[in-house]
């Protein structure tokens, strides 16, 4: 058979099926698949229904490339080449844009068209997997999702397991070598950690402290305040508190120690636990207490004193005073400048002197009259120190003030009575002389020589 003759029997084979399409039509009316037939030169002979935007007269007679995308274009003609060549069937799956823009996904079993061993025709089976598509991008824009998620919680896992890590390094770098005790304390007042530092202030091991409650070695007087502030933190009252107190040593020696305590709280606002901070203060309580014991007897001294002590602060006013001072209320003279008890007629030695203290660090005067609230007059001696910062600034003077009036009106007396002797003593028209144990003329008048 010559060539002419097979070309002629293909068309006749090929005629043949299209006479058959009706036939074809009512038997792929009803399938959800598009059933498509062609050539071996691709083009399309019968389709049972096209794409929403493409009748079935638009698309017979014309290649099937006609209307597959470019991205796609390779793919079927490989497929077809192979399946005109060998017979054998494929699968494959392409997309499709129609006329609006809207994309389809296609599942295509392209299948051979065989006359007495020859492949004629090829025929296509596709259905639409459109939403299969849909829902396996979704699948894998969700797994992609889910994967960054899963590697950002890992990484964050990682780097905070890493922070948890340092920080409890830290910690126990903190607690464990720091120079003040730490503890952890339950709500029942019990010890549930401590420090080295803790047992060592308190003189117990961590056993035995384990074994006990903070309030077991607390000192009795001071228990009280303690637990008023804890009942607080428990109530939800405060957060934190800090108190001195004293504590019980093992030895039975009595401590000083700075308490400072804080909460962790749990999701219900309860308290987990308790972190307490310990430090021993009792060289700094005994020095205190030693303070407290000098000043009250310097108060002492000064408040009894005769002498008028004060203060001024750098302008000069009065900041404090030991008592009353020349009919004047300690109230008063608080609101007083020094220079206000200075009688007028010593005020001019005194201001200058007031004026250059900065610059001589003191005042040294005698025989100052100072004047009180109704006027009354009184003579004394005054010293006067300045007082100076940290930072050598001048900030105030302390002074004494010495009421010698009355020593002044005696000596007054007394110098009266001297010169009213001497006039005596003078004129007298008799001799008289004074001499001593050895015979010594000490002193004669003039009738005596």
């Amino acid at each position: 058979m010559d060539s002419n003759q097979q070309i002629s029997d293909e068309k006749d084979t090929i005629q043949k099926l299209i006479e058959s399409e009706e036939r074809w039509r009512s038997i792929t009316k009803y399938t959800p698949d598009h059933i498509l037939m062609m050539d071996r030169d691709a083009k399309i002979l019968f389709i049972n229904y096209t794409v929403p935007d493409l009748s079935i007269d638009e698309v017979i007679g014309r290649p099937i490339f006609d209307f597959v995308p470019k991205e796609y274009q390779e793919l079927h003609r490989n497929v077809y080449d192979e399946l005109l060549n060998n017979g054998e069937s494929r699968r494959f799956e392409r997309g499709y844009v129609d006329k609006d823009g809207k994309q389809f996904y296609f599942e295509i079993h392209s299948g051979p068209v065989w006359k007495e061993g020859k492949v004629i025709g090829i025929i296509n089976r596709s259905t639409d997997i459109t939403e299969r598509k849909i829902t396996e991008q979704k699948l894998i824009e969700s797994e992609e999702r889910l994967k960054k998620l899963n590697d950002e919680l890992e990484q964050r896992i990682s780097e905070r397991t890493e922070e948890l890590r340092t920080s409890e390094e830290k910690f126990h770098g903190f607690v464990d070598f720091g120079n003040i005790g730490m503890a952890i304390t339950s709500v029942d007042k019990k010890w549930v950690y401590c420090n080295d530092q803790i047992c060592e202030i308190l003189g117990f091991t961590r056993e035995e402290l384990l074994d006990k409650t903070w309030a077991d070695i607390s000192y009795p007087e001071d228990l009280q305040s303690d637990i008023d502030q804890f009942n607080k933190i428990i109530d939800g009252k405060i957060d934190s508190y800090q108190i001195d107190k004293r504590y019980i040593k093992k030895n039975g020696e009595i401590m000083y120690a700075h308490l400072t305590v804080s909460c962790i709280r749990n999701s219900d606002g309860t308290v987990k636990h308790f972190l307490a901070t310990l430090q021993n203060i009792t060289k700094r309580k005994k020095i205190e207490l030693r303070l407290i014991e000098s000043e009250e007897k310097h108060r002492t001294f000064m408040e009894t004193a005769k002498d008028f002590m004060h203060i001024i602060d750098d302008k000069g006013k009065i900041i404090y005073a030991n008592r009353g001072f020349i009919g004047y209320k300690k109230e008063e003279l608080m609101e007083m400048h020094i220079t206000e008890l200075i009688a007028e007629e010593t005020l001019p030695i005194f201001a200058p002197e007031l004026k250059n203290l900065i610059k001589n660090g003191r005042i040294t005067l005698t025989d100052l009259y100072c004047k009180g609230k109704d006027g009354t007059k009184i003579i004394g001696g005054l010293n006067v120190v300045a007082m100076y910062g940290p930072d050598g600034v001048f900030n105030g003077a302390r002074g004494i003030f010495k009421d010698i009036t009355e020593r002044k009106k005696t000596e007054q007396r007394l110098k009266e009575s001297e010169e009213k002797y001497r006039t005596l003593f003078e004129s007298s028209k008799d001799g008289i002389i004074f001499s001593n144990m050895d015979g010594k003329i000490m002193d004669c008048n003039q009738a005596y020589l």
